[in-house]
Formats: C-alpha cells, structure tokens, sequence
C-alpha cells in the first residue's frame, strides 16, 4: 500500500526566490528626520529645503528665513555644540550662537554673520556624532522570499 501522503495529489511547487529589491539611499532616513525635526520646530515649507545636509545656506535664505535659521541649525546640528569648528573657521564669537545653538533670536546685528554663511553651513551641516555614519552607508537593498508555484 502506497503512503498517505503518496495518495494526495497536489501540484509540484517549486520554492523560488523572489527579490523585490527597493534600494534606499543611505541619506533618506536621515533627510526624513531633519525634515522632520524642522517641521517639528515650526519651520515653514518655503524654508525646509534648508533642513539638508546638501543645501547650501544663501543670502537670500539668509534673508527670508532668518526667523527659522535657529531651529534649522539645531536640527542639522542634532542638538550638538558646532563651536570648535566654526572657531577654526575664523566665524566670529557675534556668529557662534548659530554653530552652539545659543542664539534663541536674530537681529540687525548678526548680518555681519553673512560672509561667515559658508564657514557656518560647513560647520553646521556635520552629522551629528552618533549620525556620522549615515553619510558613508552605501545603499541599501532589501529582499524578501516568497512561494512561486510552477505548473
């Protein structure tokens, strides 16, 4: 006599690998959060684009944000002091409020910070300490496995 499981009579299926590969750039998790942390922070839209690590912070965003430069700043800088490194770029002390994140408001005062944006944005767009290894990720690609049935 034949085994019971020799009577059932099911279809041959074969077990193949499907990859539905979605590459993620190393960047997105992280833009995703300083966006957040920016919207968070009431920055408005036409200022979010700021809240990038790419970004290049311009005169004329210095000028139209200058109300939401100091909630931008604290997001690219993940809350971390920025002072060494603006000191070594020469940003004077009036400027320092933007890389340590001691400046709560902004007046006429700290338009003398506008040469200085370069130095400030290099200085302020490091990834946070913990972070920093979010910049050298390669992409990531993720797989999942399912039944294929072959006839």
């Amino acid at each position: 006599m034949a085994p019971s499981h020799a009577r059932l009579r099911l279809r041959p299926t074969l077990w193949l690998l499907t990859a539905i590969c979605t590459v993620v750039t190393a960047q997105s998790p992280t833009g995703d959060m300083l966006t957040g942390c920016c919207s968070g922070r009431g920055v408005p839209t036409n200022c979010q684009h700021l809240c990038s690590r790419t970004e290049e912070i311009t005169l004329f965003d210095f000028l139209t944000c200058q109300d939401h430069l100091t909630s931008v700043s604290h997001c690219l800088r993940g809350g971390e002091d920025r002072s060494p490194c603006c000191r070594g770029k020469g940003v004077p002390d009036l400027c320092l409020g933007f890389c340590s994140g001691d400046m709560l408001t902004m007046d006429s005062s700290h338009f003398s910070c506008v040469p200085h944006i370069q130095d400030l944005t290099t200085c302020i767009q490091m990834p946070p300490t913990g972070d920093s290894h979010m910049s050298t990720l390669p992409p990531t690609m993720y797989t999942t496995a399912g039944p294929r049935e072959m006839s």
